[in-house]
């Protein structure tokens, strides 16, 4: 009498595992058949993380520099930004915010570039008098 009871319970327990895990399935099924669809374009998100990822991204405030309009997701990596762009005593700024070589009519938008071109031609060279 025990042992067909005990069967019967095995039986029922049994039922219920397959149940659960039917509803477990459906429920998948059903989360990934939502959608995650960005309100501003036609991207489609894997899940909800993944939509709020691409409109932080994409659609995010912008932080546009005022000397060459470029543009930044962060104020912070706009003033990283801005550095490009301080004086430098070997040359000076036009109205226009453009660097222009003290030393001929070279001009360009930011700092390093202007050091490439000081450095390339205009960098004097030491000649050794004892190695000629």
């Amino acid at each position: 009498l025990q042992i067909e009871t005990l069967q019967k319970t095995i039986e029922v327990l049994e039922k219920n595992v397959t149940q659960c895990t039917e509803i477990i399935d459906i429920e998948k099924k059903q989360k990934q058949e939502e959608t995650f669809q960005c309100k501003e374009c036609n991207f489609i998100g894997k899940n909800e993380k993944g939509l709020n990822i691409h409109m932080k991204r994409t659609h995010g405030p912008s932080f546009n520099c005022d000397i060459c309009d470029k543009y930044f997701k962060s104020e912070r990596l706009l003033k990283i930004h801005n550095h490009t762009h301080s004086y430098n005593s070997r040359f000076q700024r036009t109205a226009l915010e453009e660097q222009l070589c003290k030393k001929c009519e070279f001009t360009c938008k930011n700092i390093e570039d202007m050091e490439v071109h000081i450095g390339k031609c205009h960098l004097e060279t030491f000649e050794c008098g004892l190695c000629d």
